[in-house]
């Protein structure tokens, strides 16, 4: 069974407590720090051991999110593993409405699952790839989105690329 690291908000919970139940009837395990540490753990090294254990992530995009230093170092930290030869992939999920100029830039490469618009859509398409161990979501889903124009649906200068 693959495992996911959930990067998120801590006033995401309720959100993410939902993307965790879906992983979870599909068969996949979810590490959530939430669920899976304890008071006395060290937050840096638990999370840091999560991620090197974890097959993938899935980024959970909010203003909240965003705007949290944690989530940025963790799936900054991902890529940083993925590109030093570890198998890992980052899986984007856009969670609530993030406007494009607010949206880290280095993730602007990678299709998300909008999860906001059609939770039940997106969550079909990150489980499909998650389980078929692959980084690229099914196209047909109208829950994918992509910022590259080659890929997918919508492009980086749509002003509701995001919305």
């Amino acid at each position: 069974m693959p495992l996911i690291f959930v990067s998120h908000a801590t006033k995401d919970h309720d959100f993410i407590d939902r993307i965790e139940k879906r992983l979870n009837e599909a068969g996949i395990d979810v590490w959530l720090d939430h669920r899976n540490m304890k008071p006395s753990d060290d937050f840096d090294e638990t999370i840091q051991q999560a991620m090197l254990a974890c097959d993938g992530m899935i980024f959970a995009a909010s203003p909240n999110s965003i705007a949290t230093p944690e989530c940025h170092s963790e799936w900054r930290y991902l890529l940083a593993l993925k590109r030093a030869g570890y198998a890992k992939t980052l899986y984007t999920a856009v969670i609530e409405p993030v406007t494009l100029e607010k949206f880290p830039y280095r993730l602007l490469i990678e299709q998300y699952a909008d999860l906001h618009r059609d939770f039940e859509g997106g969550m079909t398409a990150l489980i499909d790839a998650i389980k078929g161990g692959r980084e690229v979501l099914p196209k047909e889903s109208t829950a994918v989105r992509s910022f590259v124009p080659v890929i997918g649906i919508e492009r980086m200068d749509d002003p509701d690329a995001l919305r």
